[in-house]
């Protein structure tokens, strides 16, 4: 228990007590916390274009920039009329597409899915096995722990930018 008779010359010579020096050492400590705790870092949760979302977009790391890569994310459409995905893009990327895992006479395939659309009140999810989108003539690999932005061109809600987190090669859930 700290001492509330021993004093502490601290801030401009301001004397406190060591008690009192604990309790605006903590306060401050948690004031930090609350503001940068609660602040969005690069790779936020949430992208918001109108009415479109974009939540939790991530990729996984390349190797090298031999083969392709993959992105992932959900894509919210909050309003009630349809859109639909027209394109994707990214500066590390030459060629960015939709496609579709599909498992025929037991053998996986991928294939480009073309525009997709995202019905009115409701998610379009890209994810491991499923819809992705492929990331292909690399120009750069993608790293993990660093972070690719990704532009989806939307026919009605226009063109939304996010930046997603890199995670590992083998990644199917990020961590």
């Amino acid at each position: 228990m700290p001492n509330p008779q021993r004093k502490l010359t601290v801030f401009c010579k301001t004397v406190y007590t060591e008690e009192t020096y604990v309790k605006y050492h903590a306060i401050f400590t948690l004031a930090l916390v609350f503001v940068f705790g609660s602040v969005p870092s690069i790779a936020q949760d949430i992208w918001s274009l109108k009415e479109m979302e974009i939540e939790q977009p991530w990729a996984r790391a390349s190797i090298g920039t031999i083969g392709p890569t993959a992105a992932y994310m959900k894509i919210h459409n909050t309003g009630t009329e349809a859109d639909r995905l027209l394109s994707v893009s990214s500066p590390l990327s030459e060629l960015v597409e939709v496609h579709r895992t599909s498992k025929n006479n037991g053998m996986m395939s991928m294939e480009p899915a073309g525009t997709i659309t995202i019905a009115g009140k409701s998610t379009v999810v890209l994810a491991p096995g499923e819809l992705h989108l492929m990331l292909m003539k690399l120009k750069s690999p993608l790293v993990k722990g660093e972070f690719i932005q990704i532009t989806l061109n939307f026919e009605r809600t226009g063109t939304v930018t996010v930046t997603a987190p890199i995670y590992g090669v083998g990644t199917t859930i990020p961590k």
